[in-house]
C-alpha cells in the first residue's frame, strides 16, 4: 500500500493515495472513521509482569537449565555418598544462579523505567488541519492521513510524512 512506501513517493502521490486534500485536511467525520479503524495514536500500556514472574523467567535459558541440572546432580550425589562436597557445589551454583536472576530482574526493571521516562516526552496535543482549519487535538487522536502542522520547538506527535516545509531563514 501507499502508506508502507510513503517515504519513497512524491508528496502529491501520497496525498492522492490517502485521499486527503492538502488545503482542507480531513473532515471531522473522516477523522472519526479513521480513529475507529486504526485506534488511538499511542503505545499500548503494558502493566508488566510481577517480580516473581520476572525472577522465574530468568531461569528459562538453556545454559541456566544445564547449571540447574548440574546443581541437582551435585545435591543427589552428595546425599547418596553422604559427603558435603556435592552440597557445597550445589550451594555455589544456586547462589550464582539466584544472583544472576536478581541482576536480570534489576536490568529489566531499569529498562521498563527508561521506557516510561521516554513516554513523558510524547506530546499531549497536536495541530492538525481538519475541515479546512488548523485545530488543536489530543495527540492520541491524530490519525493516518491527517495533515499535521509542526513548528520549531514542537514535539512531533506521530510518525509523519513531510509534504511541505516553510522556513523564515
Amino acid at each position: 500500500s501507499a502508506a508502507e512506501i510513503a517515504h519513497t513517493l512524491p508528496a502529491d502521490e501520497v496525498l492522492l493515495a490517502c485521499g486527503v486534500n492538502m488545503a482542507k485536511g480531513l473532515t471531522s467525520a473522516e477523522a472519526a472513521r479513521l480513529l475507529e479503524k486504526y485506534g488511538r495514536n499511542e503505545l499500548p500500556k503494558d502493566e508488566g509482569d510481577p517480580l516473581w514472574k520476572m525472577f522465574l523467567a530468568q531461569f528459562d535459558d538453556p545454559l541456566v537449565k544445564i547449571l540447574l541440572a548440574a546443581a541437582g546432580i551435585s545435591l543427589v550425589s552428595s546425599v547418596l555418598e553422604g559427603t558435603s562436597e556435592g552440597l557445597i557445589e550445589f550451594s555455589v551454583i544456586m547462589t550464582i544462579l539466584i544472583f544472576n536472576a536478581g541482576v536480570g530482574v534489576w536490568q529489566e526493571k531499569r529498562a521498563e523505567s527508561a521506557i516510561e521516562a521516554l513516554q513523558s516526552y510524547n506530546p499531549e496535543k497536536a495541530k492538525v488541519l481538519r475541515n479546512g482549519k488548523v485545530q488543536i487535538v489530543m495527540a492520541a487522536e491524530v490519525v493516518p492521513s491527517d495533515i499535521v502542522e509542526v513548528n520549531v520547538g514542537d514535539k512531533v506527535p506521530a510518525d509523519l510524512r513531510m509534504v511541505d516545509m516553510q522556513s523564515t531563514a
